[in-house]
């Protein structure tokens, strides 16, 4: 088992990537803010769990014969996905809203370009070292550890978007990733429905519905090696399946 960036095959194998890089490429970023609807995550994840809490069950019935009721809840689920956040609000430490970036790593932000917006994280101080020579700017190079970046935060802020605005975001993006950073245009949705990555994935595959059209549903998120992933067929009519699932 493995999990990557962008997983074992496909135009971007080699790119690194951190997990507010993976939603700026995703076109959840895009989705943020505003006057929209919150992005749903307790559903998704809570289904997940419940796969997950099933499989587990039923490896536990296989040993021992015996079965069990899984119980799951939207709100652990979240709660479990939090990483340690919880934690540290009950340890007496609530991490404070922090908008575009994490309060552990600076520089971790959206920067706006001619033509749209980047996401860029620098953990590393030899990555630092790389963003320091690109820009151009030898102030900066006196924040030799994470530790004093944090301490700077809006000064350092304010030098990446000032070279960032000045330029596009295809330009921004090629000269980070030569550089090699972690950085991410932050993309729509449907700039990603049209990613030759996200085709060669299959995560798009044309399904045939209950009324006879077809549409492109998202695919499986896990290929195995041996047994390819697929949509079998689209979301039944309501009541269509009653009398197979009780009978």
């Amino acid at each position: 088992t493995g999990v990557q960036a962008c997983a074992q095959y496909g135009p971007d194998i080699d790119r690194p990537a951190y997990d507010p890089a993976v939603q700026a490429a995703s076109g959840w970023m895009s989705l943020n803010g505003g006057m929209r609807a919150p992005t749903f995550l307790a559903d998704e994840l809570a289904g997940l769990h419940a796969a997950i809490g099933a499989l587990a069950a039923l490896a536990h019935r296989h040993r021992t014969g015996e079965g069990q009721h899984v119980d799951v809840a939207m709100l652990d689920s979240v709660l479990a996905s939090s990483c340690g956040l919880l934690t540290l609000a009950a340890a007496g430490a609530p991490p404070a809203p922090m908008g575009n970036e994490t309060d552990f790593v600076v520089p971790s932000n959206v920067y706006a370009c001619l033509d749209g917006s980047v996401y860029l994280a620098i953990a590393l101080n030899k990555h630092w070292r790389s963003l320091v020579a690109l820009i151009g700017d030898p102030t900066l190079g006196r924040h030799t550890s994470n530790q004093e970046r944090l301490a700077h935060r809006d000064e350092i802020n304010a030098a990446i978007a000032g070279w960032c605005r000045e330029r596009p975001t295809s330009f921004v993006i090629k000269a980070f990733t030569e550089a090699g950073l972690v950085a991410e245009r932050i993309r729509t949705l449907s700039e990603v429905a049209e990613d030759p990555h996200v085709l060669a994935r299959d995560m798009l595959q044309p399904t045939e519905l209950h009324n006879g059209t077809v549409a492109p549903l998202t695919g499986p998120a896990v290929k195995f090696s041996r047994t390819p992933t697929r949509v079998r067929r689209g979301g039944s009519a309501p009541g269509a399946d009653t009398e197979s699932v009780l009978t």
